[in-house]
C-alpha cells in the first residue's frame, strides 16, 4: 500500500516533468570543472617571467575559487552550491578525456585550453554522456567564435578582433598617444596593450577585487584570470536569476543576453547571441596602468556600443546560433 509521501513524490515528479525541469534544477549541487592542459608551455616558468601583456602568469584556478567563494550568499537562498574542481588534460588522448568527463559528469566546463585542444573539445561534446556548458577562458582566435563556433560554447575572454578594434579606436581617436616630447604612434606589445584586466584598474570595485584574488593566489590579476572569475560569476547569475531552471534552460538565457553580470569593469556585462561572445569593456593599458577604456569616446552603434568590439552580428562567421 503506497502511502502519502509516494503519491506525493510522484506528484513532484509529474510537474517537474510538465514543465521541463532538471532533478538537479532545485537545491543542487553544481559541479563546475577546470580542464587544462598539462605541461602548458603557456604556464613555461621563463614564458611566464617574460611577463608579456596579455600573457597568462598562472593557472586560473586561484580566480573560479575566488568567483565560486565570492557567489556562495547570493547561492545559498535557493539551496543551490557550485563545486569546483580541476582536470590537467595530456592534450592527445580526446577518448581519454571523453571518459573522464563522463564519469565526473559536470555541468560546466571552464577550457583553459588552447585553439587546437579546444577544436578537439568542441568535436567530442556530442558524444558525452550529459553535455555541459562550457566557457572559453583561455583562448582568443576569432575562429572559435566564427568559423568553428559551437552552440554550447561560452566566450569570456575577448576575442582578437576585440582587441584590435580597441587598438584601431584608439588610433582614431589620438594617432599619437600621451603627452610626449617627441610623438610618435605606440600601440600593441611594445607600448599600449589591449587586455581584458589590468591589476591597477582603479575603478568600479576592481581594487577590491584585485586584493582578494592577490590574497589568494599570491600574484597579480591579470586577464585570463579575469575571465576564469566572470564565467563562475555568470554561472552564479544564472542560478540567481533562474533557480528553477534546467540547464538548456541556463544557456539559452546566458546566450540571449538575458543574465547580466558585474564585471568590475563599469556597467553590466552579457554574452552576444550570434557567437556567444561576452560583451565587455577592453582596457588599453601600459605596464602601470589603463590609459584608456574602450569603447572610446565617440565609437557608435545601433544597439550597443560594447559591439564595436568585435564581430557584430552582421559580420558573424557562426553559422551554428
Amino acid at each position: 500500500m503506497r502511502g502519502p509521501t509516494s503519491s506525493m513524490a510522484r506528484s513532484l515528479a509529474l510537474s517537474a516533468a510538465v514543465w521541463g525541469f532538471s532533478t538537479l534544477a532545485w537545491g543542487a549541487s553544481w559541479q563546475v570543472l577546470m580542464v587544462g592542459l598539462r605541461d602548458d608551455p603557456r604556464h613555461d616558468r621563463t614564458r611566464i617571467e617574460q611577463a608579456y601583456p596579455g600573457h597568462p602568469i598562472g593557472r586560473p584556478l586561484a580566480a573560479a575559487q575566488v568567483a565560486a567563494d565570492e557567489s556562495r550568499a547570493v547561492l545559498d537562498a535557493p539551496g543551490h552550491q557550485l563545486k569546483l574542481q580541476s582536470l590537467e588534460w595530456d592534450g592527445q588522448s580526446i577518448a581519454a578525456l571523453v571518459t573522464e568527463l563522463s564519469k565526473r559528469g559536470p555541468h560546466y566546463l571552464l577550457l583553459d585550453l588552447p585553439l587546437a585542444q579546444q577544436k578537439a573539445v568542441m568535436a567530442a561534446h556530442a558524444s558525452l554522456q550529459s553535455r555541459p556548458i562550457v566557457f572559453n577562458i583561455a583562448e582568443g582566435s576569432d575562429e572559435l567564435r566564427g568559423a568553428s563556433c559551437h552552440p554550447q560554447w561560452l566566450h569570456t575572454l575577448p576575442s582578437e578582433r576585440m582587441r584590435a578594434d580597441a587598438l584601431a579606436q584608439w588610433l582614431a581617436a589620438r594617432g599619437l598617444p600621451y603627452n610626449t616630447a617627441q610623438p610618435r604612434p605606440v600601440v600593441g606589445h611594445g607600448g599600449l596593450a589591449a587586455l581584458a584586466w589590468h591589476p591597477r584598474w582603479e575603478r568600479y570595485g576592481a581594487p577590491q577585487l584585485s586584493r582578494r584574488f592577490q590574497r589568494h593566489a599570491g600574484r597579480p590579476m591579470v586577464g585570463h584570470d579575469w575571465a576564469a572569475w566572470v564565467a563562475v560569476k555568470s554561472i552564479a547569475a544564472v542560478l540567481e536569476d533562474q533557480p528553477r531552471a534546467s540547464l538548456t534552460q541556463q544557456l539559452q538565457a546566458l546566450r540571449s543576453g538575458a543574465v547580466a553580470v558585474d564585471g568590475f569593469k563599469g556597467g553590466t556585462v552579457r554574452f552576444r547571441p550570434w557567437d556567444g561572445q561576452m560583451r565587455q569593456p577592453v582596457f588599453l593599458a601600459r605596464g602601470d596602468g589603463v590609459a584608456a577604456v574602450a569603447p572610446l569616446d565617440g565609437a557608435m552603434h545601433p544597439r550597443d556600443v560594447l559591439d564595436t568590439l568585435g564581430a557584430d552580428d552582421g559580420d558573424s562567421a557562426c553559422k551554428r546560433r
